[in-house]
Order: C-alpha cells, then sequence, then structure tokens
C-alpha cells in the first residue's frame, strides 16, 4: 500500500486552481458563466447572441451575422470545450446546449466569480 505524499496532493490542488484561474482568465467565459447564472441552461446560439450584443453594445438586431458566427464558433471550438472540462458547465455539441454542470454549481460558480472579480 502506498501513502499519498502531502506535497504531492498540495501540487495537485495548485494545478487544479492555477487549471481554473486559466479557464476564467478569458471574459467570454466568465459572460458564459454569469448568464448560465441567470438562464440555468442556454441554447448555444442565444449564448452567442447574448456575448455578440455585449461585445457591440447594442441590440441583437443590430449586431452584424458575421460577428454573432464568429462567437457562435469561438464558443463551440474553444469558450465551451474548456468550461466542460474544468467542470464548470455541461456542453452538448449535439443538442447545441449549455448548462451549468450540477445543481449544486450555482454556489461553486459565484464563489469562483467573487474572487476573480467583475467582468
Amino acid at each position: 500500500m502506498s501513502e499519498k505524499h502531502p506535497e504531492a496532493a498540495d501540487e495537485s490542488e495548485r494545478e487544479r486552481i492555477d487549471r481554473l484561474y486559466d479557464v476564467l482568465d478569458h471574459d467570454c467565459r466568465r459572460f458564459v458563466l454569469r448568464s448560465l447564472l441567470d438562464h440555468r441552461t442556454l441554447a448555444l446560439a442565444d449564448l452567442a447572441e447574448l456575448i455578440a450584443e455585449r461585445d457591440h453594445d447594442v441590440a441583437f438586431p443590430d449586431v452584424p451575422e458575421a460577428a454573432v458566427l464568429r462567437t457562435y464558433a469561438s464558443l463551440h471550438h474553444n469558450h465551451l470545450p474548456k468550461l466542460d472540462e474544468a467542470g464548470l458547465v455541461t456542453y452538448d455539441e449535439e443538442a447545441e446546449l449549455v448548462s451549468l454542470s450540477a445543481a449544486d454549481q450555482r454556489a461553486h460558480v459565484e464563489t469562483l466569480l467573487s474572487v476573480v472579480g467583475p467582468e
């Protein structure tokens, strides 16, 4: 039977925290989490529209379609997989739905966002 070394456990915990900070470093990913705190589950297309509205500071009908498509692609290929891998969201690529990963995740996400600060 092998014993775990405290240093190894500490390093593992530090690595996990570093990964979370890396994931939360991008304002788009923080916006996704804040949006899911409000809506619980969002369709990828709706999330892309919300982010494009924020980025262009206009209501959706006035956001250029190309901007929404770029945001959609960025979410699909980059941001949502990172949030999913970190265990913060569940991203169903087939259904194109994003949600907080568990019912008790709300408090965890709120705490993380309060640590990293405002948008």
